[in-house]
């Protein structure tokens, strides 16, 4: 039946490369955050997370993002 397809049958495979990036402190101490980021294959779409304080959570939604997009995780 058509109507039985699964969500994720419908979402296009859009490719391009994921990435976890420290960053460095605003406020100039030594606080830890993290940045998740996605590019396309040609750079035309990017998408950049706001800060992330542990570097296991943005791991995590640098995985989410890279299977939800079909992209390569750096």
């Amino acid at each position: 039946m058509k109507g039985n397809r699964s969500q994720t049958s419908r979402i296009p495979h859009l490719g391009g490369v994921v990435t976890v990036t420290p960053l460095r402190s605003r406020d100039g101490e030594h606080e830890e955050a993290f940045s998740v980021s996605w590019h396309s294959p040609a750079g035309d779409l990017r998408w950049l997370s706001p800060r992330i304080a542990s570097e296991e959570t943005a791991d995590v939604a640098a995985q989410i993002l890279s299977s939800f997009t079909g992209a390569t995780k750096l």
